[in-house]
């Protein structure tokens, strides 16, 4: 059935429809369905959603682990992971980049994918800076809400 509903899905030409196979996939945690959907092409990996979405940030934000673990498998990963403008909205604030979402919530897969980003040849050794220099931006903390040592160590924080 749902090989039928992506067929007909691929000869749909339209551009602006609003039907994303990847992230209704990752939404209800169906790792079959992701992989079904991408290994017959019938819809690509950096496709984003109405709220701006690719699956893959979709994936860390639900904290689909097993979904996020198969999309950097991928031999083009880096297509879902790249940083993309995000305006700022009321309902976020400080959008954040694949890699700072993994970083906060998915700490074990970012350390997955900076070791993806360093790449040995032979005696070279090649530095994927794309996307391994990401800044960074922490808004203001309560002291309350930070666990970190770093907290300690930062004046802005503690102020």
């Amino acid at each position: 059935m749902v090989k039928l509903l992506l067929e007909e899905l691929r000869d749909d030409e339209d551009e602006n429809r609003k039907v994303f196979p990847l992230h209704d996939a990752v939404e209800k945690r169906q790792l079959k369905v992701l992989k079904s959907i991408i290994k017959r092409g019938y819809a690509v990996v950096d496709q984003v959603n109405e709220s701006n979405q690719t699956c893959l940030e979709l994936a860390i934000e639900t904290n689909f682990v097993e979904g996020v673990s198969f999309l950097l498998s991928m031999k083009h990963w880096e297509r879902a992971f790249r940083r993309r403008f995000k305006p700022s909205t009321e309902l976020d604030p400080h959008p954040q980049s694949p890699m700072q979402m993994l970083i906060i919530k998915m700490p074990q897969m970012a350390k997955a994918v900076f070791d993806k980003c360093v790449i040995h040849m032979g005696k070279q050794t090649h530095h994927n800076y794309e996307l391994l220099d990401d800044v960074y931006y922490v808004p203001d903390l309560d002291m309350e809400d930070c666990k970190a040592d770093m907290c300690e160590l930062n004046p802005k924080i503690r102020s």
